[in-house]
């Protein structure tokens, strides 16, 4: 089987947009977020309610999930093996590298400048406000994964 890309990059470092250009088939991950401007559902993310990921969470074999900006994000088995590229940050990563053994996984990390970001995020609807808070909780998220060296390759846009 090929392996997975899993694409890693802070918020409005263009990961979606890098995909498409690559032709990757992305899994559509799992999220309890509501669907911005322009998402189809199925697509970017499979949207579910709140509550339903109880549901999820005891009767699928959950191999990668992440709480950001309060909602939950998750991945499944069944999805994963059906595509070539994940979208995911840093801890979502450290938990599918420990539970998906199915295939290699390829770690990209996806770098832009913070004016870039702030225009991507701008662009694609985000407030000011979303923008500003997505900013600050990268630099925790991201900062030690960033100079770690545990990706594979580094894309500068």
């Amino acid at each position: 089987m090929k392996e997975l890309r899993a694409i890693v990059g802070r918020s409005g470092t263009g990961k979606n947009y890098l995909a498409k250009v690559f032709g990757l088939k992305c899994v559509p991950s799992y999220t309890t977020r509501p669907i911005r401007n322009g998402e189809i559902n199925g697509v970017e993310h499979i949207f579910i309610k709140p509550e339903e990921f109880q549901r999820y969470e005891k009767n699928t074999n959950i191999v990668a999930h992440q709480k950001l900006y309060g909602y939950d994000y998750f991945v499944t088995t069944d999805l994963l093996d059906n595509y070539d590229a994940m979208i995911i940050d840093p801890a979502g990563l450290k938990m599918l590298q420990e539970n998906y053994t199915h295939r290699e996984i390829i770690v990209i990390l996806i770098v832009s400048s913070l004016f870039r970001r702030i225009i991507n995020m701008y662009k694609r609807g985000d407030g000011i406000i979303s923008i500003l808070k997505r900013i600050y909780t990268d630099r925790k998220y991201f900062s030690e994964f960033e100079v770690s060296g545990k990706y594979d390759y580094t894309v500068r846009i």
